[in-house]
């Protein structure tokens, strides 16, 4: 027989149970509207001018891609483009890719790119820290003229100035200190 002093425990257990269940739905709740992006579709009335871009632009033979991403986006009236906060990519078939990050990149209408404040240029375990690089996209090289400095798997050095060949993956430094690994 079920006295007072069980009925009493099992509603107490009940009620504890119903509470956990509560503060479980308040929690999925909680997480799923923190983790849910909201979607909306951005109508940007001037195209010259835009926030958080995200750009891929592919050759017509499909061998070499581009990608962009940027905090905002203004183009200029002589056609150049200036990306604060940049970050670019280079693909192309059977070569490593490059990548470039920046405060401040300037894109040409020949898809020259400079970049300037804080750049960091990578390319398989090559990796440069600069204040500003120069890509010039017909030639593929990159250039700086501005102090730099950069490591590899087996080196650490820093120089003066520097031209990258990706054609022949060669790296040419001007007033260099190397130091091994």
């Amino acid at each position: 027989m079920l006295t007072f002093k069980k009925w009493t425990k099992i509603a107490g257990y009940a009620v504890l149970l119903l509470f956990f269940f509560i503060l479980s739905l308040i929690f999925i709740d909680i997480v799923d509207k923190q983790t849910t992006v909201e979607k909306q579709i951005v109508k940007v009335e001037n195209k010259a001018q835009a926030n958080s871009v995200d750009i891929w632009k592919i050759s017509y033979d499909g061998k070499k891609r581009y990608r962009l991403t940027a905090d905002s986006m203004v183009k200029k009236k002589n056609g150049v483009v200036v990306l604060d906060n940049a970050q670019l990519w280079y693909f192309e078939d059977k070569k490593p890719d490059i990548y470039i990050r920046a405060d401040k990149a300037l894109i040409y209408t020949n898809n020259n790119v400079y970049a300037t404040g804080n750049v960091f240029l990578k390319r398989r375990d090559l990796r440069i820290y600069g204040k500003s690089v120069y890509w010039d996209d017909v030639k593929k090289i990159a250039k700086s003229g501005d102090s730099f400095k950069g490591k590899t798997q087996r080196s650490s050095f820093s120089g003066a100035s520097f031209i990258y060949y990706q054609k022949k993956d060669e790296l040419i430094v001007k007033g260099d200190s190397v130091w091994l690994k």
